[in-house]
């Protein structure tokens, strides 16, 4: 937040008298919070790799198909000091009835998604501090139903 008025308008960051990014600054009033993009932190890093793509066919008489994901990220603090950082990542969405979504991992002590299928995972990372996360989830639908948008 801030004690001043804030006009809208192009800015330009800069760190340590390095320019980082060209970006937008909304209108914001005095004491009113505000995000703005500040480029990217390369004293953060994070990774994001899938691990596993499996699809299955199962059923008798209605044949289902289901394709599991096992996707892991990695979230490490390069820099000196603490780093409060947050992951998001999305699981589909079902519109459908005959489409199942189920998620195995994170477990909903550690993350839950949303309405939109955003997990957010929050933490601090210490100076030098590397987490590990897991997603893995499975879609179920009808052979006859075609699926889109799963990765």
């Amino acid at each position: 937040s801030t004690e001043y008025p804030l006009l809208p308008g192009p800015m330009s960051v800069y760190l340590d008298n390095s320019f980082i990014v060209n970006s937008k600054l909304p209108a914001v009033l005095p004491g009113e919070p505000f995000e703005a993009f500040l480029g990217i932190d390369n004293g953060v890093k994070v990774e994001r790799t899938l691990l596993n793509r499996l699809t299955d066919q199962t059923g008798l008489f209605s044949k289902k198909r289901s394709v599991s994901f096992d996707i892991a990220i990695s979230a490490q603090n390069l820099k000196r000091v603490a780093q409060k950082i947050s992951i998001r990542e999305s699981i589909p969405v079902s519109q459908d009835e005959r489409i199942k979504v189920t998620l195995a991992q994170p477990k909903p002590e550690e993350a839950v998604p949303d309405a939109n299928g955003v997990i957010t995972w929050q933490m601090n990372l210490a100076p030098g501090e590397r987490r590990e996360f897991r997603l893995q989830y499975a879609v179920e639908a009808p052979l006859e139903v075609n699926v889109g948008g799963m990765e």
